[in-house]
């Protein structure tokens, strides 16, 4: 018998009748504090003031965001509370929103109508395991990373019925904080008792982490041949195979995922690119526009889509006059919706003007491509960030086009203060810039220090590793791998010696070194985890 008089419930839902039915409903279980959403932007706005204990939200919501969306913007901005339940409520059932429900994992469905029994039975579940993991996930609440591994371990040795769960916070936590050997054995141990499918998708993204995209690809395989509906592991699967070089194999994986689960605006971006790549214009249109209107009301939204699909459309001109003026009046809708969504930002003003260069480019009109260059060089010069690496590369090949190697040396430059380490950049940054790029001594130096900082960081041996990263950082302020490897060492340290809180003032000073990182970044979630453990520690230990 459960309680819910001291739970907050959040009940989403676009028809007020019904919301009304579920409130009552919620009012006879005990709940006493409800609220109610009617749209999906709603329902964030009211999360981003409020960690709801359950949420229960009905999957189409109309016009706006959709219940999938709602979950999806949750978890990628941390708004729900590792404690939370959240119900997704549902009269749908097409493969589309079954398969791209099952791909964010609410943690249960109920199917209207339902009653308060059916209600009353789907939450005790739910609450059951809520309960048993409680501590847990209070220490994950709170940063308590030791604590958290430590109560993992109890309940897998107490072998009760959540021993599986706790074995997966902890793969996945010793995965977040970068101890990868630590993590891969998990996994795999894990892998080879019995085939679950987030221990095979944690085992393969830390092989392509650690550069072994073969042995990720073979188990991958393997994988969806017994799991077809394992899209993860297709996903990662595009990702073995693009490291091995097989682009057009990748692409074809990412098709069939598309079309078992065309609901997913990350996997269509993917599809997108890697059919670029491969200079498959059509395939790369469709889901470049599929990207563009599924993300309208995602989190998930980017501006990079619409400069991709602008570019597709671009070559795609050449054929017949009508087709021309369709896909050229279609290129300027494109780019009239990025700039009336991005109002005010630099970059994409300087990128939308890039894109209409190479579109007077194409279509022999030069002073119109000469004019638009000059402007986005213009804007380039009062950027005040740097762009992420695929992008500035992007940038920089446009620029280099249209003739202007100065802005494609300045853009490429400022690229490599933050990602040295970044293979692909310095190969791509050589072949554009050719002779002008020198070899960068300080910044490999870096990188080293990194790795055997890296290397002490996973045996535990702190004090070397942060003696490394110390020295790396001298040499490359502005690295971000450098940067969060040794803000992530600096806590460590901090929570075996809480009497050193000077450590959390240099660990804060460390993080502001790359405060504009781009969202875009596959690191920013843990800067972002980072610096909110930084300042929570502060505030508990008034350092």
């Amino acid at each position: 018998m459960y309680t819910y008089s001291d739970k907050s419930f959040l009940i989403i839902d676009d028809f007020g009748e019904f919301r009304r039915s579920v409130k009552t409903m919620c009012q006879q279980l005990g709940a006493v504090d409800i609220d109610q959403a009617a749209t999906g932007q709603e329902a964030v706005n009211q999360c981003l003031n409020k960690k709801y204990d359950i949420i229960l939200s009905d999957y189409n919501l109309g016009d706006g965001k959709d219940g999938q969306q709602i979950l999806e913007e949750l978890i990628h901005r941390r708004l729900l509370k590792p404690s939370a339940i959240f119900v997704m409520v549902t009269a749908e059932n097409s493969t589309a929103m079954v398969m791209g429900a099952l791909e964010y994992q609410p943690d249960a469905y109920l199917t209207k109508p339902f009653n308060k029994v059916a209600l009353k039975t789907r939450l005790d579940k739910l609450m059951e395991k809520k309960q048993a993991m409680q501590a847990i996930n209070n220490a994950l609440e709170a940063g308590k990373h030791s604590l958290v591994l430590k109560l993992c371990d109890q309940e897998v040795a107490a072998n009760s019925r959540y021993a599986l769960s706790a074995l997966r916070i902890k793969a996945e936590l010793l995965e977040e904080r970068g101890e990868l050997t630590a993590a891969y054995t998990l996994y795999s141990t894990l892998c080879k008792e019995r085939p679950l499918s987030w221990a095979i998708a944690g085992a393969a993204r830390i092989l392509i982490k650690q550069g072994n995209p073969r042995a990720a690809r073979d188990l991958l395989e393997s994988a969806t041949k017994e799991l077809p509906t394992f899209l993860d592991a297709q996903d990662l699967l595009a990702d073995a195979m693009l490291q091995l070089g097989d682009s057009q194999n990748a692409q074809n994986v990412l098709q069939e995922a598309v079309k078992r689960s065309p609901k997913a605006v990350l996997r269509q971006r993917k599809l997108g690119e890697v059919a670029l790549k491969n200079e498959d214009y059509p395939v790369a249109t469709r889901a470049f526009k599929q990207t563009v209107s599924q993300g309208r009301h995602s989190v998930f939204k980017q501006s990079d889509p619409y400069l991709k699909l602008a570019h597709c459309l671009t070559r795609s001109l050449g054929g017949s006059p009508v087709e021309d003026k369709r896909t050229s009046d279609e290129f300027h809708r494109v780019l009239n919706e990025l700039e009336t969504d991005y109002k005010g930002d630099q970059e994409i003003a300087m990128r939308s003007l890039l894109a209409q260069a190479e579109l007077h480019k194409t279509q022999n009109r030069p002073d119109d491509a000469a004019s638009a260059a000059k402007g986005a060089a213009k804007l380039l010069a009062g950027l005040d960030r740097a762009l992420p690496p695929d992008t500035a590369i992007d940038v920089a090949e446009k620029f280099v086009a249209l003739g202007d190697a100065d802005s494609a040396k300045q853009v490429l430059d400022a690229c490599a203060l933050l990602h040295g380490d970044d293979e692909n950049l310095k190969k791509q940054r050589q072949e554009i810039l050719g002779k002008a790029v020198k070899a960068d001594e300080a910044n490999d130096r870096a990188v080293e220090l990194n790795n055997a900082g890296a290397k002490f960081f996973e045996k535990g041996d702190h004090e070397n590793a942060l003696r490394n990263f110390r020295k790396a950082i001298e040499l490359a302020p502005q690295n971000i791998s450098i940067v969060l490897n040794m803000a992530q060492t600096l806590l460590d340290i901090f929570q075996a010696n809480p009497a050193e809180k000077d450590l959390l003032n240099e660990c804060l000073r460390c993080l502001e070194r790359i405060r504009h990182i781009s969202p875009e970044d596959k690191r920013y979630a843990r800067f972002q985890a980072l610096l909110r453990q930084t300042q929570q520690l502060k505030a508990e230990h008034g350092a």
